[in-house]
Formats: structure tokens, C-alpha cells, sequence
């Protein structure tokens, strides 16, 4: 038992590599990207960055972390000058505001939900946070109509 946690040790000490794959993209790829991706692929970055500064990753990830995100950032503002980024950031949404600029303030959701009928489709995304708390947000072609 005690050469196991030796073992266990040694190997976190050592650090074998990175607790949290960081897999870097080039600026090129992130052109390529559609707003929404971008928005994803930021907010995991920023968890990402978080994470990293409480030690999980190994050398100079950190730094890679945070200029990718900021890379990516400077791409999706300059794309999107009319979006209320303040608001966005702060991780709010509103009535009418696009799918993209969702997931941009609040991520990707838990589950999304579709329904087709005569009048067109519509989404339910639904947010699953923490056992109790659940929000949803419903689109209709690609706009926020109803939050609850």
C-alpha cells in the first residue's frame, strides 16, 4: 500500500503533464470558425485559464491559455462591433438577442431540446446548474424569444 502511494506521489509531483488538455488553435482555425464556435471555444478557454491557475497545468500553458483567448476574443469583436459586449460578459441575456451571443454569455447549454410544427422550428435550451436549479431559454430561427 505504502510503494502505491509512493508511486501516486511521485507521478503528481512530476507533474505527466497537464491535469486539463489545452489543445491550442491556430489563428487561421479560429478564422474559420462561426461566432458561435468562437463563444463556445471561449468560455471553455476561460475555465480553462482559471484551472490553470490553480497549478493544473505543467510549463508555460497558462500563458498559452490566455493568449489564445484573447486572440480569440479580438476575432469575434471584430466581427461583431454592434454586440453588446459588456452586457455579454457580464453573462446576461435578453429577449432577441442571437444564439451566438447566448452561448457567449452563457455557454453551451446542458441539453437542447427542438420542435418542428407548421408555424416553424424552435429550440428549448435547457441549463442544467447544480440538482435544483434548471433555467431554459427558447429560440425561434436563431433568436431568443422567451427566457425562464
Amino acid at each position: 500500500m505504502k510503494k502505491i502511494c509512493l508511486l501516486i506521489c511521485v507521478a503528481i509531483i512530476s507533474g505527466c503533464g497537464s491535469m486539463i488538455p489545452y489543445y491550442p488553435m491556430n489563428e487561421r482555425t479560429l478564422n474559420g470558425m462561426t461566432n458561435r464556435q468562437l463563444c463556445a471555444r471561449s468560455k471553455v478557454l476561460a475555465w480553462t485559464y482559471r484551472a490553470s491557475k490553480d497549478a493544473l497545468f505543467s510549463g508555460n500553458q497558462h500563458k498559452e491559455v490566455r493568449k489564445e483567448r484573447m486572440k480569440l476574443d479580438e476575432i469575434l469583436w471584430a466581427r461583431t462591433p454592434d454586440w453588446d459586449w459588456p452586457t455579454i460578459n457580464m453573462g446576461k441575456v435578453w429577449i432577441g438577442m442571437s444564439d451566438a451571443q447566448a452561448v457567449c454569455a452563457w455557454g453551451e447549454p446542458t441539453r437542447i431540446n427542438r420542435s418542428v410544427n407548421r408555424y416553424g422550428a424552435s429550440e428549448q435550451w435547457v441549463y442544467q446548474r447544480g440538482t435544483v436549479n434548471t433555467q431554459y431559454l427558447y429560440f425561434e430561427s436563431k433568436k431568443l424569444m422567451a427566457i425562464q
